[in-house]
């Protein structure tokens, strides 16, 4: 009697876990000139790809969660505000706090973006993973615990700086063959690997490397806190 009680009430306490919702939010950005977009998320993951149109198209993808609409009518779903200012396109996606319960969690939130190859792309998010295809111009990805995978089209080149950071995850970092850059490569915890040839004008170690490929540029600034970063040839 005991044990057919203690297995009911497991199965009522799992049921709720296992539920699974699902929700989409989707908006198209005309963009006139050179865009510039923000995104900021405490928790989701993020991917980037380029394309030939002057819009800048993203979705968000739940799992579990509804969504909030402005002025959060719906208790717990997950928040996105946007706005649009010129070619500046900002974007902030807000999911709600997870409340411990026992279970299978099938929870999780995507942000796809569709954008210009050439721009201006800050993307933060600090618990998701990012992933970066074909664009080019002034790109900072930062991760406070996800892997980063980024790859560059052939003829992009650094016009001011490029920053990729994970506070906990690895880097995957795919370039072209002639990319030039000033690098600078450190992993707190994990190791460096790069498959270029690499003047050094710094230091060079298993976890940090300091040097110029294919004569240098641009600074090209990567850092992860727990995890390797691995620059390669597209």
């Amino acid at each position: 009697m005991w044990t057919k009680a203690l297995a009911m009430v497991f199965v009522a306490a799992l049921a709720p876990a296992t539920v699974s919702r699902a929700a989409e939010w989707s908006k198209t950005f005309t963009i006139a000139g050179r865009p510039e977009l923000r995104v900021e998320t405490n928790d989701a993951s993020v991917h980037l790809d380029a394309w030939d149109r002057q819009e800048i198209e993203a979705r968000v993808v739940t799992r579990g969660y509804g969504l909030a609409l402005v002025g959060g009518k719906e208790e717990g779903g997950v928040r996105v505000r946007e706005q649009q200012s010129g070619d500046r396109v900002e974007l902030d996606v807000h999911v709600p706090s997870y409340h411990w319960s026992v279970g299978f969690d099938t929870r999780s939130v995507r942000i796809e973006l569709h954008v210009p190859r050439q721009g201006s792309f800050d993307v933060r998010t600090r618990d998701g993973s990012i992933k970066a295809t074909g664009v080019k111009g002034d790109i900072r990805l930062s991760s406070g615990d996800g892997h980063i995978d980024a790859a560059v089209d052939p003829g992009s080149t650094i016009s001011t700086s490029w920053t990729l950071h994970t506070g906990d995850g690895s880097v995957e970092l795919h370039l072209p063959q002639d990319f030039a850059a000033d690098l600078e490569a450190h992993a707190d915890d994990g190791h460096v690997a790069v498959n270029f040839p690499i003047t050094v004008s710094g230091t060079i170690s298993r976890s940090d490397v300091r040097g110029k490929m294919n004569g240098g540029g641009r600074l090209l600034r990567i850092h992860t806190g727990d995890g390797s970063i691995h620059v390669e040839r597209l």
